[in-house]
Parts: structure tokens; sequence; C-alpha cells
């Protein structure tokens, strides 16, 4: 059985309303705010000095990013319009794809980095997308598409800009500058606030864990929130599985503070701060709720 919106008690109502009007805020605010910085950006900011091809390329990327994050929030919120039934796993996949794609965005777009350190960060994303197009055989409708041409363009852009590139064994390039970060690596740098039981692993991982299970089939997630229905054998019982809706949407602003953080990134790249962000976003949830 799923929770249905009519069905929830009046906390999950509160919690889920506050929660999914911040969503929906967040999303609104955020593609307009990216959008003007793109294609607007303050004269003399680090927006308006990396505007050339190759240096651009990081934001161009991280907007990809965001959209794929933005996408998967509109499913969550498609998801609780009423009078439709809410899923009970698949939800928490949605989060955890909008999680993974606004880290990369933050990851991008770190202003503790200079133009061309962002730009091998984007670089080795281009370098292991063609590696990952060579290996699926995703080119074989495009007989003009050639991996040495593409890697090699990868490389000349490299060198434009002086920045070292890595290579495996068999020659192949798989980063610039640096290797990729594992996904757990770059959320635990993101939020790292330890969690308060015994086991104080960050929230970022944790969160992953946590949304991850869902997708995962794990026994334990597949079972979460199980009411007994009825035996039905000496070793057997039918079960009902409801969505946790006051963890769900825990979880769901946790995701969003990633969203809000690549977009005060932006902020600070156009020359501005976060506060001016958080002004067009409104208040977060978090707060609302306390």
């Amino acid at each position: 059985m799923s929770v249905a919106p009519g069905q929830m008690t009046p906390k999950e109502k509160h919690i889920a309303a506050v929660t999914l009007d911040y969503l929906l805020r967040c999303l609104k605010a955020g593609s307009s705010f990216f959008a003007e910085v793109r294609d607007r950006p303050r004269v003399g900011s680090a927006m308006d000095v990396i505007a050339d091809k190759d240096l651009m390329e990081p934001i161009l990327l991280a907007g990809m990013y965001l959209e794929v994050a933005r996408d998967h929030f509109d499913a969550v919120l498609w998801a609780f319009m009423p009078p439709a039934e809410v899923s009970k796993y698949a939800p928490y996949t949605l989060v955890r794809g909008a999680l993974e794609a606004d880290a990369w965005a933050c990851w991008l777009l770190d202003t503790r980095l200079t133009p061309a350190e962002r730009l091998a960060r984007s670089l080795t994303v281009r370098a292991l997308n063609i590696r990952e197009v060579r290996r699926l055989d995703l080119a074989g409708d495009h007989p003009d598409w050639s991996y040495g041409k593409r890697i090699g363009q990868v490389k000349a852009v490299a060198a434009r800009h002086q920045l070292p590139e890595l290579t495996n064994k068999e020659g192949d390039l798989y980063a610039v500058g640096r290797r990729r970060p594992e996904m757990v690596e770059v959320l635990d740098e993101l939020l790292p606030e330890p969690n308060v039981g015994p086991n104080a692993q960050p929230l970022g991982s944790r969160t992953y864990g946590l949304l991850s299970a869902r997708a995962h089939g794990n026994p334990w997630a597949v079972l979460h929130n199980v009411k007994l229905a009825e035996r039905i054998g000496p070793h057997s019982a039918a079960a009902e599985v409801e969505l946790d809706v006051v963890e769900f949407m825990r979880l769901l602003r946790v995701a969003l503070r990633l969203h809000s953080e690549a977009m005060c990134r932006i902020a600070i790249l156009n020359g501005q701060g976060p506060a001016d962000w958080e002004k067009l976003r409104g208040p977060t949830a978090e707060s609302q709720l306390g």
C-alpha cells in the first residue's frame, strides 16, 4: 500500500506541505537565477572574466547537472500531487539522483579554485564520458564519431591551459589535473555534519546510504515502516509498507541544501554573496519547521 496525500496524518501533511513548497520555490528561483548569471554576468565578476569558450565549460556543465537535479525534483513534486498515491521506494531514488547531480554541480562550481582548476574538473568529466561512450558502444549510430578525435579535443584544451594529463596503463586519458573523487567523498565534504548517533557518520554519506538502500532494494530498506497485516502460514506473513513521509521529507530537505549551495556558488562567481541568492529563494523548509 502506498501513502496518498489525503491519508497522511496532520503532522505529515504539514511537514510535506512546507517542504514541497520550499522545493518549488527553490527550483523556480534557481532556474531564473542561473540563466540570468550565465547570460548577463556582472561586469568584472569571475563569471564575466571567464566568459570564453574554454573557461565557461565548467559553468555550462554544472548547468547540465542542475537541470538533471531539477528534473528529478520535479518528479518528486508530481509524485505528491493528489489524488495519486505515493510510491514506497521510487521517491527515494528520485532524491538520490538529484543529490548526486547537485553534488557534481557544486564540485564544478568550487569557488576556492582558479578558473583553470575548475576547467580541469570539467575536462575530467568530458574524458570519462568519452570513454563511457566507447565502452557502451553508443557511437554506433554516428559514423563520424571518433574516440581519438574527441579525446584529442580534450587534450588540446588541457594543453592550452597547461593542465597536466593523467593516463592509465593503456594510455587512455582519464583525468586532467586530478582524478575525479568518488561521490561519497564529494558529499562528505559538502555535508560534513556528523550524525548524532553512536556512528558519527557525516550527513553526506549517511544521506546517500539511506537513499541508495531503497534504490538497491536492500532488505532493511524494503521493510522500513512495515506493518504486519496477517499471518499466512507458520513461517510467513503478509505485510503493508508505507512511505515514511517524515523521514523522506527530511532527506529531501538535505538534498535541497546542495541545490541551494550550487546557487550560492554561482552567486559568488557573479560577484554577489550567498545572501543575494537566499533572498530570491526565501526561507528554507528547515528554518520554517525548526
